[in-house]
């Protein structure tokens, strides 16, 4: 047993990361071939596709969107303002011929985003662990309930997981314009993924310790919260209506908040705080203790050294 994960593990270790993306992608469809018809499950329904439908029926009436239909909890389509995915939804529905083609269509972007999630994962093992660490490292993010659940779901998450992740690796490599750029993407997806540029902005103070200029990315990486808070600001004062009541700027604010509605956070943000938890860890590790071990022997291996 012993010798047949060493050598599973070298092949792994040695796969490309487009290999691995194709083939977890396809682990996830054979596992469930039956999410391609799947429709929306109630968050999404109500939230990104329910936006998606009004923008679809209305010719990307943006301005529209703020300015003439109520927030999420006044039963409203405006609900992820400054995403991007509601309006390529909208156009999506718009080349497809059928409403059963669409789901399919969206199904397949989903497991081909998972796909490319696991493999850029697996780069990023390959690169900063041990060998022996890499085929049960892509196997967990694969194989983890809460990414199977979403790759056969439709909704944002995945869709944020994987510039995220591509942030993760750029930032490990040593590349803060790359890091930056699909952080912003990130957030474009969802706002959340300020989150992930709280991580990247802490890990890059710590690197400034060695690299002054770390401190200008560091600011950079901070950009999507200054962007939350002004959109959050701004949309509280002059859109139709606040996109949810309880969340406009005062509240957001507030640490209160997290601890008078848990039930809210534990049964209905569980993939918010998964990304979170994950890319925070992650980016952490990295930054901060440099994962050592025997590396694999591949010549696209970035050294230790790049990181400072």
């Amino acid at each position: 047993m012993t010798r047949l994960l060493r050598t599973l593990s070298s092949l792994h270790a040695r796969a490309p990361g487009r290999t691995v993306g194709l083939a977890s992608a396809l682990i996830l469809w054979l596992a469930n071939p039956a999410c391609l018809g799947y429709p929306p499950y109630w968050d999404g329904l109500v939230a990104v596709f329910h936006q998606a439908a009004w923008l679809h029926h209305h010719h990307l009436d943006l301005a529209g969107l703020v300015r003439d239909v109520p927030g999420y909890m006044a039963g409203g389509p405006r609900v992820y303002t400054t995403s991007i995915v509601p309006p390529l939804l909208a156009l999506l529905a718009h080349v497809a011929p059928t409403p059963a083609s669409f789901l399919v269509l969206c199904h397949l972007l989903t497991l081909a985003a998972a796909g490319a999630t696991a493999g850029v994962w697996h780069l990023l093992l390959r690169e900063r662990t041990a060998s022996r660490l890499v085929w049960p490292g892509t196997l967990l993010l694969v194989l983890n309930p809460f990414f199977m659940a979403q790759s056969w779901s439709l909704h944002l998450e995945i869709a944020l997981m994987l510039p995220s992740v591509l942030a993760l690796l750029a930032f490990s490599r040593n590349r803060p314009p790359a890091a930056f750029g699909w952080l912003m993407l990130a957030w474009a997806v969802k706002v959340t993924a300020l989150m992930h540029g709280i991580a990247l902005a802490a890990g890059a103070l710590w690197l400034a310790r060695r690299n002054p200029r770390q401190l200008l990315w560091a600011a950079l990486y901070l950009l999507p919260c200054a962007l939350f808070v002004a959109f959050s600001a701004w949309e509280s004062a002059h859109a139709f209506q606040p996109i949810a009541e309880r969340w406009i700027l005062p509240e957001r604010l507030r640490l209160g908040w997290c601890w008078t509605q848990p039930w809210y956070l534990a049964y209905e943000r569980t993939p918010d705080l998964l990304l979170l938890g994950t890319w925070s860890t992650v980016a952490g590790l990295i930054a901060l203790f440099r994962w050592r071990g025997e590396t694999a022997a591949t010549p696209d291996r970035v050294p230790d050294t790049a990181l400072v």
